[in-house]
């Protein structure tokens, strides 16, 4: 084997040893006394530990060469950057079919008495475009930021957003139609990510593009205050101090706000779409998951 392989194996052995585990583990340990409602929980769940599984690969190949620091290492390689593509996407790829794989057989054998065995084929199609999404956005993210925590929150929240901005064209369309619809979202923004992803790695620099740092006018209070003797002596030291961590802190607080006003935003949406009398809506579900 080659030593190239050999070392990808290495490095993306523990996400997918994690990832196996979150496939199967839900399969076998809910309970599947009630199997109409195993239908919707159990397998809600199951897919949901499989996502979160196949995200964990999709960050892997390059996340763990920036945690480790070894990206910049890798880049100065005397290898072609398209065969590191290659090899990565390769091992990684077989990986998420293992994992896949892994599911589908768990399922099957677990889940004896399903009142139709389509059912099966449909939560492992779904569990497919989950992780080709999570797979192909975990890539993007970690070459665009280079940072894991960074690359997560995007890689979760990216999908979601694209499905909730698009849910309004086949809202008043059969459950098919709809269900193709977001398919089709999923499946673009995955082959845009797969793209991406390759042609940040063909132009990656030894140093990434952080862009810029962010402030704030210092007319709106955010600013650096020129502070006499008089006002840094002992008078109001409690108050320097909460303004200083004010300032540490105020692109975080200010991100934390806008998190707030979204989900007030969320909760009114909610409230305006709601109807007793209509099945709930792809947007509604979307919301219900946010």
């Amino acid at each position: 084997m080659n030593a190239l392989v050999r070392k990808e194996i290495r490095l993306i052995l523990p996400a997918w040893t994690a990832a196996l585990a979150l496939a199967v583990a839900p399969v076998w340990f809910i309970s599947v006394n009630d199997l109409v409602g195993w239908q919707h929980q159990g397998a809600a769940i199951a897919c949901y530990a499989f996502a979160l599984g196949a995200m964990l690969l999709g960050l892997a190949p390059y996340g763990q060469e920036c945690g480790l620091g070894t990206f910049s290492l890798l880049l100065a390689q005397p290898v072609c950057r398209r065969r590191i593509w290659r090899v990565k996407m390769i091992v990684a790829a077989v990986g998420l079919v293992l994992v896949l794989t892994g599911l589908a057989v768990s399922y099957r054998f677990r889940i004896q008495e399903l009142p139709s065995r389509e059912v099966i084929w449909h939560v492992v199609w779904i569990c497919g475009m989950i992780a080709l999404t999570a797979f192909a956005g975990g890539l993007w993210t970690t070459l665009l930021f280079r940072q894991v925590a960074a690359a997560l929150w995007f890689t979760l929240l990216a999908p979601p957003a694209l499905l909730t901005a698009t849910s309004k064209l086949w809202e008043k369309s059969s459950d098919n139609i709809a269900m193709a619809g977001g398919a089709g979202v999923l499946a673009v923004y995955s082959v845009a990510g797969l793209f991406l992803a390759r042609r940040l790695l063909l132009r990656a620099q030894d140093t990434q593009w952080t862009g810029g740092t962010l402030s704030f006018p210092a007319r709106l209070g955010f600013g650096t205050r020129t502070r006499t003797s008089a006002h840094t002596g002992t008078r109001r030291p409690l108050g320097a101090l909460l303004w200083k961590e004010f300032y540490l802190h105020h692109v975080s607080l200010l991100l934390g706000a806008g998190m707030l006003l979204l989900h007030l935003l969320v909760v009114v949406v909610r409230r305006m779409e709601y109807d007793p009398g209509q099945e709930k809506s792809s947007l509604l579900a979307l919301l219900d998951f946010w």
